[in-house]
């Protein structure tokens, strides 16, 4: 039953109903508490906490993944605590504290590597680049990002390429190899449509629409920030931390940039476009 109902949780996640999918992890957790299963129950906070992550409830999520944390040390589940101490560096960065999220996925990369968890050392990697991004360090970012990419085709996870893809588009974009950047957030953005990650396509025309901009297109810019925040906000979660910056100092450029009028319009229309056209509009970047 419990096994049931965190599949349950994991596909409403998929989908993007995290009203259900915390739902039926929250019967899951009750039901593993009551036969006294503890890896049920460490399983179960987990996908509570990744719940709360997504939701901007980050304190609930933190809860979750040390009590999650420990009850894998405990139970010497060295795969499990690597994953968690990687979650925990992802809410002590979105929190603003990036030496401690390196510490973190450090800590989780090295583990990952001794027990061969190959999807992990890219996730790690990935993460670590984005601290370095964060920082600054665009080149060193680079370096991680690629590794993580160049993992991540071999073992075909596709979901994760994407966000390579992003983050790589991303140096570029800062690099001022704008033709770059385009190509990697498209790429990106085929791989997001094809296996349905409405969070992800969202997250990737923030990205394009940093390029319109950049391209003195802003109508267009506009139309597409308010077409991924109308996504996001259906959903009822939150953009990547990093996302939410762009938005935002887009979102003020722009302001500034057209008259009231114009904003108002464009972004009345992204807000009315569907996702599928608000696609087709960002690969005309």
């Amino acid at each position: 039953m419990a096994s049931n109902m965190n599949n349950l949780g994991c596909l409403s996640t998929f989908q993007g109903d995290y009203e259900q999918a915390k739902k039926y992890h929250e019967e899951s957790l009750a039901y593993n508490k009551d036969i006294g299963s503890k890896m049920g129950v460490a399983i179960s906070m987990g996908n509570l906490g990744m719940i709360a992550f997504n939701q901007g409830e980050y304190e609930q999520a933190k809860k979750y993944y040390e009590e999650s944390l420990a009850i894998r040390k405990e139970l010497g589940n060295r795969k499990g605590m690597a994953d968690y101490m990687h979650n925990l560096g992802g809410i002590v960065y979105t929190q603003g504290d990036y030496e401690q999220a390196k510490k973190y996925f450090e800590d989780s990369l090295a583990v990952r590597k001794e027990i061969g968890n190959r999807i992990g050392i890219a996730d790690s990697l990935n993460n670590l680049g984005g601290v370095m991004y964060t920082q600054g360090d665009y080149e060193q970012a680079k370096t991680y990002f690629e590794e993580s990419l160049a993992i991540r085709k071999d073992i075909g996870d596709k979901r994760g390429m994407a966000d390579s893809l992003n983050n790589l588009g991303s140096v570029a974009r800062h690099s001022g190899d704008h033709e770059q950047a385009k190509k990697y957030h498209e790429e990106s953005l085929e791989i997001k449509k094809e296996i349905g990650d409405k969070p992800g396509i969202a997250n990737t025309l923030i990205y394009l629409a940093l390029l319109f901009e950049l391209n003195k297109n802003y109508f267009n810019a506009v139309k597409l920030l308010y077409a991924a925040e109308h996504t996001v906000k259906s959903m009822g979660i939150v953009f990547d931390v990093n996302v939410e910056k762009e938005k935002n100092e887009l979102t003020a450029r722009l302001t500034e940039l057209l008259s009231d009028a114009e904003f108002e319009k464009y972004r009345e229309e992204g807000e009315k476009m569907t996702l599928e056209k608000a696609c087709r509009l960002a690969m005309e970047c």
